[in-house]
């Protein structure tokens, strides 16, 4: 069993994101409140899911060129692996790195452009995942309403039995309850077990603490309201919603919680086939990447259906508007690449290539000058110290004094001399 307090989760990288989304959430909710009187996480989700996309909408725009761009230059990427096939000695595969480069700055694109939004999505998704499944944790405006209502049931003796008890009835997982700790963390407890309640949780909760029934009866409608979409609660799953309503005969809500997954699956593939639009038949039979690509689209559908229906609500929610946003902007951006010339952009980007071909010439050009004109000074240099040396020793043996060892050294080189002429 995961443990999943209401106190945030922890974590270096998925703690500050989702603590992130937390007040990013929380501050559209108020908002709305505040605007519209709307309180409802389940569509505060919906607007945060489509701000998100707005910010990440320039690496969106970035990756959809660099997919037009890949086109235009894969013939010329495919060449140069031809080129170095086999080849696997240090010199080549330098070779190759550099011609390779030398063509992404042809076109002005990175090799990692495709990749950041997803990396970027990624993450966010896995944080929205802890905010949904602990909204009181993370939204304060949401937590705050349970405030009455916990106080109550903590100063009962017992109480934390009888929690356990109706979470024990109800088979809730994912959840792990700390009434041993401090006053704070007994509290978060009872809010954590109390926001994953279906109604018999709620009616049970009324028949052991039947002193607050009017509290926690107006707590019920209230979490009722905020957690609400289309009938369901977001915090359980399409998967959980369909095992609670059928026995009840709540046909209606089950067919909904079993739409959901189905609208994910349609409008991923939508998505996917906006996406692939762009691309034509050459290019994805004789790029890989392309081919890759393509198996990732037929398989994603299924993946989307899958996710959705064993994930809660909320998640699911952030899922579709994610799906339906992006169907939005590919179809504005085909429209918009479509009318681009992509020669003219081409051929700037050509231009700049080679200036910044021709400057990292010039650098090198002016290392190697600095160092040609280091060289020739220091040869420059001996050349004068050896000069002044010979013109000291000539100095020195014209002022020798007659006797010393000097003059007599001097005699018997140029009796030497004499004799070697």
């Amino acid at each position: 069993m995961s443990s999943i307090l209401l106190t945030q989760s922890g974590g270096s990288i998925l703690g500050p994101i989702a603590k992130a989304i937390g007040v990013i959430i929380n501050f559209i909710y108020v908002a709305l409140s505040n605007t519209f009187g709307i309180e409802n996480v389940g569509f505060t989700i919906i607007i945060f899911t489509i701000v998100v996309y707005m910010i990440l909408f320039p690496f969106t725009y970035k990756q959809q060129k660099f997919s037009r761009l890949n086109m235009k230059m894969s013939p010329e990427l495919k060449a140069v692996q031809k080129k170095y096939e086999g080849k696997t000695d240090q010199q080549s595969r330098i070779a190759m790195s550099q011609e390779t480069q030398a063509i992404y700055d042809k076109y002005g694109v990175s090799p990692t452009g495709s990749c950041l939004p997803m990396l970027i999505q990624f993450p966010i998704l896995l944080a929205v995942y802890r905010v949904v499944y602990n909204i009181p944790a993370y939204v304060s405006s949401v937590k705050d309403v349970y405030g009455t209502v916990v106080s109550d049931i903590v100063s009962v003796d017992g109480y934390d039995k009888v929690i356990k008890n109706i979470v024990s009835d109800l088979n809730i997982k994912r959840l792990s309850l700390n009434f041993d700790g401090s006053e704070k963390e007994a509290a978060n407890s009872v809010i954590d077990a109390i926001s994953k309640f279906t109604d018999s949780g709620w009616n049970a909760l009324v028949d052991n603490f039947p002193q607050f029934s009017d509290h926690i009866n107006s707590l019920h409608k209230t979490v009722a309201h905020f957690n609400d979409f289309l009938g369901l609660d977001i915090s359980y799953s399409p998967f959980e919603s369909v095992k609670m309503f059928m026995p009840e005969g709540k046909f209606v809500l089950v067919i909904i919680a079993i739409l959901l997954p189905i609208v994910s699956g349609l409008s991923q593939w939508l998505s996917m086939k906006l996406t692939m639009a762009t691309q034509d038949d050459t290019s994805m039979k004789e790029n890989p990447a392309m081919q890759q690509m393509k198996a990732m689209n037929t398989f994603m559908p299924f993946f989307s259906v899958i996710l959705v229906f064993t994930s809660p609500i909320g998640l699911g929610l952030y899922w579709i508007t994610s799906a339906v946003v992006r169907c939005i902007q590919q179809f504005f951006l085909n429209k918009h690449f479509d009318k681009l010339n992509f020669d003219e952009i081409i051929e700037k980007n050509r231009d700049k290539a080679e200036a910044k071909q021709a400057k990292r010439a010039g650098y090198v050009k002016e290392a190697i000058s600095q160092n040609g004109k280091l060289s020739t000074k220091n040869v420059n240099s001996s050349n004068a110290s050896n000069e002044e040396a010979l013109k000291e020793a000539e100095s020195l043996k014209a002022n020798a004094k007659k006797g010393s060892l000097t003059s007599k050294a001097n005699l018997v080189k140029d009796f030497n001399n004499r004799n070697n002429n």
